[in-house]
């Protein structure tokens, strides 16, 4: 059994694929084989980082089928890790998708445990979005599903997220045995210096033409998010596959 990740959020830059990247970086650092879908084509964000370091395959979220390339690929592919970074705001392709294909009672035949990593900031739209995905399963009767929120610290600090703490929708996730971990915050002007030259994360560590307090900075941030990803290993490492064990 391998791993299916969705990547979600509300918004442009809510940091979902800067998640997506490290995850990446997570599974080539192991030199795990690994399939990949930018599923925003029209920033395209993670095939311009990523490329370069892994085939990054372009799905169109708002387009007709969205998800027939990837249910193909799943099925004739050997299992390995698989990372979709979706767009924002496409929950109804979900519905859609289940609707006309039984999108999600199809996954649970495959070889691949399901997880749905919703990066939230520390602003109530976070919550909503996660509230309507949540909603928008149980209304589909999808109980396969492993969720992870993701407080991404560029928001503020881990006491910063009180909105989305005292939420019902917190203890919906919680009860339905979702994961929380925290996505590290990653210097401005470093990130800025790694996007100016559309490098993955790894890269950057490496290029010498990056100052030396950049590349430690980003090492130092992988670091960081593989110590937060550790808590949800069976849903991210292939060699783990018994999610109750994810703490």
């Amino acid at each position: 059994m391998s791993n299916l990740i969705f990547v979600t959020g509300n918004k442009g830059g809510i940091g979902k694929s800067t998640l997506a990247r490290g995850l990446i970086d997570r599974y080539l650092a192991q030199n795990i084989p690994l399939s990949v879908y930018d599923g925003d084509t029209e920033i395209g964000s993670l095939h311009r980082f990523c490329h370069k370091v892994t085939p990054v395959h372009r799905i169109d979220m708002h387009g007709s089928n969205p998800l027939d390339k990837l249910m193909i690929d799943l099925d004739t592919s050997q299992p390995s890790p698989v990372v979709v970074d979706l767009a924002a705001g496409i929950g109804t392709v979900f519905s859609i998708a289940t609707a006309e294909l039984g999108f999600f009672d199809w996954l649970r035949t495959t070889r691949y445990q399901v997880s749905m990593f919703s990066v939230i900031s520390n602003l109530i739209d976070s919550v909503v979005i996660l509230k309507k995905l949540l909603e928008s399963l149980e209304q589909q009767k999808v109980s396969s599903i492993h969720h992870v929120v993701v407080k991404n610290l560029h928001f503020g600090d881990p006491e910063s997220f009180d909105t989305y703490d005292r939420s019902s929708t917190r203890k919906i996730l919680l009860e339905l045995g979702g994961k929380e971990i925290f996505l590290p915050k990653l210097n401005d002007l470093t990130c800025q210096t790694v996007d100016f030259k559309n490098l993955s994360f790894s890269q950057a560590v490496t290029d010498t033409s990056i100052g030396l307090p950049h590349r430690l900075r980003i090492s130092t941030w992988l670091s960081n998010l593989n110590a937060e990803l550790d808590q949800v290993s069976a849903l991210v490492d292939p060699t783990v596959v018994d999610a109750s064990n994810a703490a």
